[in-house]
């Protein structure tokens, strides 16, 4: 697993790149620290791989190499999120 935070679209992929060499890594968690939002990478063959978003509160992730399920609002249950500012003058 690692985080969206503060990471660049370039280091992303060069990270995953990396990652997709080790032959034992079947899945990749991307799980972003200022909103909800996930991606999940699953290897499905020989250099390929799916995605799958997440980024409502209702939904479940499920692992697919290990017996493991977690809901987004327990993945999230104690992150406190900042308000953007734009946001918080929306609300005056």
């Amino acid at each position: 697993m690692r985080s969206l935070a503060n990471i660049s679209a370039k280091e992303r992929e060069s990270k995953f790149q990396a990652y997709r060499t080790i032959p034992t890594v079947k899945e990749y968690l991307l799980i972003d620290q200022t909103n909800i939002y996930v991606e999940q990478f699953s290897k499905i063959g020989n250099k390929r791989w799916t995605l799958r978003e997440y980024d409502e509160e209702d939904e479940t992730i499920s692992l697919e190499s290990v017996a493991f399920d977690i809901s987004m609002q327990d993945l999230y249950n104690k992150v406190k999120f900042e308000m953007v500012e734009s946001e918080a003058d929306g609300d005056k």
